[in-house]
């Protein structure tokens, strides 16, 4: 069923009562942050679980991304409900669209993750979400995210998805057609072993990949995995 029940959010409200909790590496980082980005508009839309883990998304991608932001218009694959949105939008605005194949995945409020992912489009302009597989896009993008994709079955399978979607070196040429000449994109893995596939994924198909090998964050919380991040640039 594709229905999705209206999305209602407790929200934050403000940094304050996140901010409490910090500590004083994570507010000197949340300082800085705020310095460099627009943060404003996140706690009337987020959660406080998920205004860390945007916080958490905004370091990571400043990191990996250096001083030099790219250009959009910008896809982000695998977008879940796409509750990161916030970061990605103040880290490269502009035109978004996420793309997310298991889109109608159902929560106990009966809402979607693609209800979610569309209640955050409603309130950024120039954003969009499809609901199906990457490969099912067409167009050009200044820049790609790509978080987590499956590179190894396990992931897949714990995912409750089909065998069949296990395709990591015809999905990783598509996404890569779609980067226009002189964009970026950003693979993230989840563990060392995942992204020595990556690498080898980018290797078999010709794709001169950057490893910026572990990619920490002062906002990971003690449960999440190790992040290790790649960057690939097209040639003009």
């Amino acid at each position: 069923l594709r229905w999705s029940a209206a999305v209602r959010k407790r929200t934050a409200g403000s940094f304050g009562s996140l901010a409490k909790q910090f500590t004083t590496e994570q507010r000197e980082r949340y300082t800085t942050l705020a310095s460099l980005y627009e943060l404003g508009s996140w706690p009337d839309l987020c959660t406080k679980r998920e205004l860390k883990g945007n916080l958490h998304m905004l370091d990571l991608l400043d990191s990996a991304l250096g001083s030099e932001r790219p250009r959009g218009p910008s896809l982000d694959v695998g977008s879940l409900n796409w509750w990161y949105l916030p970061a990605q939008m103040s880290a490269v605005p502009g035109p978004w669209t996420g793309v997310e194949l298991d889109a109608h995945q159902r929560y106990a409020s009966f809402t979607t993750r693609k209800g979610h992912a569309e209640w955050l489009c409603d309130h950024h302009q120039e954003t969009q979400y499809h609901a199906g597989c990457v490969s099912e896009l067409n167009g050009s993008y200044g820049f790609v995210c790509w978080f987590l994709p499956y590179v190894v079955p396990q992931p897949l399978v714990s995912a409750g998805l089909p065998d069949r979607f296990f395709e990591p070196e015809r999905l990783l040429r598509h996404v890569w057609s779609l980067l226009a000449p002189g964009g970026r994109l950003l693979i993230v893995n989840q563990s060392a072993r995942e992204s020595e596939i990556q690498g080898e994924l980018f290797e078999r198909l010709g794709i001169e990949g950057n490893s910026l090998g572990l990619t920490p964050s002062v906002f990971a919380g003690d449960d999440d995995d190790e992040r290790h991040s790649w960057v690939a640039s097209k040639p003009i």
